[in-house]
């Protein structure tokens, strides 16, 4: 037991495997084995993730709370598997190699970068990259505030006394590994390693599910981990005066981001939103776990066929019943009610977009998701939202700031 207690992390993080599988094998059948385990598992680390925070309120951040935490997940994941085992059997594909393939290339090169992102040595804690160097400071001051600091409920750590409108989710989980004794850099690389690999697996699925092939997909993720605007243009001056080779070898300067008067500020995804931001990894994997989740019944439904919907939202209403339509926008609308936990800029961009959606294709299930989303995200969002009234106008969040870096830019003749 003892031996289990100090281990209680990676059954944790077993647990929440074990409940990801199981939540997939009983997913709706519209869509793929693929789509379902990349839900399944983005559901499981919300679930367990919310779950833990309401036990740690009730019995504090103990091992105890992790090991209840991962035996949860593996018996309910182990029941749902055992449960849908002969539909398991029916579905499993063993030809889907390039899909595979592609995913086991973006989780190692992933790894790679994650591995890297804060290195242990005997003199000092090392970053490899400037973004996380200076981003996970803050994240590893509030998961340690969890697992170490009794902050239930949560209060900002750096700013003693105030509230925490920062979307602490992902520091939470973090809390939880580091509560299971995880080392404090393993603890917030590898589960943004996990979330981050979702989030392109997810991508590519949705890619193919929108054309019919992985090939969109896997342009997508290119150009997701690749992008940087115009300023590669740049490396080819520098690779005439340096040599191609010196030039790839040893980087003289980063191409995505340029002071005035070239003012580019495009920044590398993977440096400036993958590695750093913890909560993007989370919100981003949510976001693409719902636009999975419903994209299959919007694709049937007829653009603009406001006609007979009213009519099916009043019937609806009257015969009321959790068809697996229902119940799929429900639990969309669910997943994304939780985003100001995690991200809450997430939450503002699926918004517009499923409001949209929602006129473009009409169906009676809308009310469904956007009851369940505002159900868990206002009171989040009155919470966090409002800025503090002691600060200045400058700190209020949020804010329109239009035009924000124009005052850098002098005028052109």
């Amino acid at each position: 037991m003892p031996l289990l207690l100090e281990q209680s992390g990676l059954v944790l993080v077993a647990g929440c495997l074990v409940l990801g599988l199981g939540l997939a094998s009983g997913g709706p059948p519209w869509l793929t084995v693929g789509e379902r385990i990349v839900i399944g598992l983005v559901m499981a680390v919300v679930a367990i993730t919310a779950l833990g925070l309401g036990l740690a309120l009730l019995i504090g951040m103990t091992s105890i709370l992790i090991l209840l935490l991962a035996l949860a997940g593996l018996a309910v994941g182990a029941y749902l598997l055992i449960h849908h085992l002969a539909r398991i059997r029916a579905e499993f594909v063993p030809h889907q190699w390039p899909l595979i393939a592609t995913v086991a290339i973006i989780a190692v090169a992933m790894a790679y970068l994650f591995g890297r992102a804060v290195e242990m040595t005997p003199d000092a804690w090392l970053s490899h990259y400037s973004n996380t160097w200076s981003d996970w400071s803050s994240h590893a001051s509030y998961a340690t505030s969890f697992a170490f600091g009794d902050n239930l409920p949560p209060h900002n750590p750096i700013f003693a006394g105030t509230p925490f409108r920062y979307p602490f989710g992902s520091d939470f989980a973090s809390g939880l590994l580091i509560a299971g004794g995880w080392s404090i850099p393993a603890a917030l690389a590898w589960p943004g390693w996990a979330m981050a690999v979702l989030i392109l697996s997810g991508l590519i699925l949705w890619g193919r599910r929108l054309t019919g092939g992985i090939g969109a997909g896997v342009i997508a993720v290119t150009l997701t981990l690749l992008g940087g605007g115009l300023g590669f243009w740049f490396f080819f001056g520098d690779a005439r005066r340096l040599g191609l080779v010196n030039a790839l070898t040893h980087l003289p300067q980063g191409y995505d981001r340029f002071d005035p008067p070239v003012n580019i500020q495009w920044y590398n995804p993977i440096l400036s939103w993958y590695l750093p931001q913890r909560s993007f990894v989370f919100g981003a994997a949510i976001v693409m776990a719902v636009l999975l989740l419903i994209t299959p019944l919007l694709q049937a439904t007829p653009c603009l066929g406001w006609r007979t919907t009213p009519q099916r939202i009043a019937t609806g209403w009257r015969r009321w019943r959790m068809n697996s339509e229902v119940v799929a926008f429900t639990v969309a609308g669910a997943l994304a009610g939780t985003l100001p936990f995690f991200h809450v800029h997430a939450l503002v961009a699926l918004g517009l977009v499923t409001l949209c959606w929602a006129v473009l294709f009409p169906r009676p299930a809308w009310v469904a998701f956007f009851v369940a989303m505002a159900v868990l995200a206002v009171p989040r969002l009155l919470m966090s939202v409002p800025g503090d009234p002691g600060l200045s106008a400058q700190h209020q969040y949020p804010q329109l700031m239009a035009g924000w870096m124009s005052q850098y830019d002098s005028p052109q003749p």
